[in-house]
């Protein structure tokens, strides 16, 4: 197996997003979930909470809440195409947060589409060229 060819992803892509279709029109902007962009975002947020987080004592409700405003700031960056009751849904973060918390469905479609690895993936073309960027130390 050639890890390369099996696993490489483009960072880039990974932090600023990538473009899916997700049928009827709309299109969603997608940071991938464990990236570094999610990662430095998800530990902003929960920041607060290490205490409960390590002694086990966090609520769900709480949990919930972190792990929904890191998907909003980090994951769900814009869209096109979405609406509610027929009225197109202008991206911001409020609207992510409001439409991840309200529409469980949408967000779990959102956290399977932005953890595929075939979203990240770098191309064959790109790894035939020999222009991978490599991240540097410590990056």
């Amino acid at each position: 197996m050639d890890l390369n060819k099996t696993f490489k992803t483009d960072i880039e892509l990974e932090n600023k997003g990538t473009w899916v279709e997700v049928g009827n029109g709309c299109e969603l902007l997608l940071g991938r979930v464990g990236g570094d962009n999610y990662n430095k975002v998800f530990g902003e947020i929960s920041k607060p909470y290490r205490l409960q987080i390590r002694t086990s004592t966090l609520s769900d409700a709480d949990a919930d809440s972190i792990l929904t405003e890191s998907i909003a700031r980090a994951v769900l960056l814009d869209w096109k195409g979405l609406f509610i009751d027929e009225e197109e849904l202008e991206y911001s973060v409020d609207n992510a947060i409001k439409v991840l918390t309200e529409y469980k469905d949408f967000k779990k479609l959102v956290t399977e589409l932005a953890s595929d690895i075939e979203q990240y993936r770098v191309s064959e073309e790109e790894q035939a060229s020999g222009n991978l960027e490599m991240p540097l130390d410590g990056d």
